[in-house]
Order: structure tokens, then C-alpha cells, then sequence
């Protein structure tokens, strides 16, 4: 009894002097599904533009359908379905290109930008499509769109127990970092203890 009364008191005693962080000791999780439900609010995204081809200048449109971000180990990948018209000739293919996550440090708030997304523009030539450059559509996407970072900013408190007074510990969240465990966006951040 006397051992853990001790102990007690010396841990109050030091949580009482020191400010005490670790690495991420609070994580939130956001699923990839979260991140879609938002950018899916953007489509569709639409554009055009002309390109010199084997017969002349040629005049193409695109639409971006279905959005999606992907997390993945290294970041977040960007896919979006995407209907091409190149001079009256249609075909499907596939946007694909990468987005940033980061923390805004005046907002503390997550920044998610398509950073860069591109679709291989084709010619039709006697049945065979002929690639004649990649089409970059990330400025389509627009401005970075903001996720709300959960913050802690707690009270705890440690009843009295025997010779030992109570104890009010506030708990708060220090600046957040953000790492990428698939399918999750994990927003982590150490815990300050005063």
C-alpha cells in the first residue's frame, strides 16, 4: 500500500512540473469513403481544347465523372472516369494522377488538393487509336477542398485518494500530422499533459 501510494504521488508529482508529449498518442481515422463522399460533390468537371493532329487542328471536350481519391502508402492517388470527344469520335477512359494532404497551419484544418491528374488524348486513325498527348485536368479540379481536424482540449481529474490531494491534468492535442494506412487517412497528433 505504502509502494503504490508512493508511486501515485511521485507521477502526480511529476505531471504537476512536466509537460509530457508523445508521438501520436491520439489518431483519427478517415476513411478513403469519407475523403470521395466530399470530392464527389465536384463532379462533373468539364473542358476543352484543340490539339494539331495528322489531319489538321482538332477540336476535343472531357468530362471528369466519379471522382476518387484512393489512399494509398505514399499519398493519395487521384482516378476519375472520363468521357473524351476528340472531333465527333467518342471514347471512355481513365483521369489518374496524385493529391496532397497537409495540414494548414493557419486554419489547422486538412488541405486536399489534387496536385496533379492527366488522361492520355487519343486520335481515332482508320479504327486505331493513336495517342497524341496526356491532357492535364488538375486545375479542373479547383482549389483545395478542407477536412475539420478533431481537437482535445480536456480536463481530468484525479480524486484525492489518502495523504495524496486531487490532481487537475488539462489534456491537449499538440499540431497534428497526417500518414496514410490504406484504406485510412490517419490524422495523428502527440497529447501535451499539464
Amino acid at each position: 500500500m505504502k509502494l503504490r501510494l508512493f508511486f501515485a504521488t511521485m507521477i502526480g508529482a511529476v505531471l504537476s512540473f512536466i509537460s509530457v508529449a508523445c508521438a501520436n498518442d491520439v489518431e483519427v481515422r478517415l476513411h478513403e469513403t469519407v475523403l470521395n463522399t466530399v470530392i464527389q460533390v465536384l463532379a462533373p468537371m468539364k473542358g476543352e481544347g484543340d490539339f494539331d493532329g495528322p489531319f489538321g487542328k482538332r477540336h476535343y471536350t472531357w468530362i471528369l465523372k466519379n471522382p476518387r481519391l484512393s489512399v494509398q502508402p505514399e499519398g493519395l492517388a487521384f482516378i476519375a472516369d472520363t468521357s473524351v470527344n476528340v472531333a465527333g469520335i467518342p471514347y471512355d477512359t481513365t483521369a489518374k494522377g496524385r493529391a496532397s494532404a497537409k495540414i494548414n497551419d493557419k486554419t489547422g484544418k486538412i488541405d486536399i488538393k489534387v496536385a496533379q491528374a492527366s488522361f492520355g488524348l487519343e486520335f481515332n486513325v482508320f479504327g486505331n487509336r493513336i495517342h497524341v498527348t496526356d491532357i492535364d485536368v488538375s486545375g479542373a479540379v479547383g482549389k483545395p477542398f478542407t477536412v475539420d481536424v478533431p481537437t482535445i482540449n480536456q480536463i481530468v481529474t484525479i480524486p484525492a485518494e489518502g495523504d495524496r490531494p486531487a490532481k487537475v491534468l488539462r489534456l491537449q492535442a499538440a499540431t497534428p500530422n497526417i500518414s496514410f494506412s490504406p484504406p485510412f487517412l490517419v490524422v495523428g497528433a502527440p497529447l501535451i499533459i499539464k
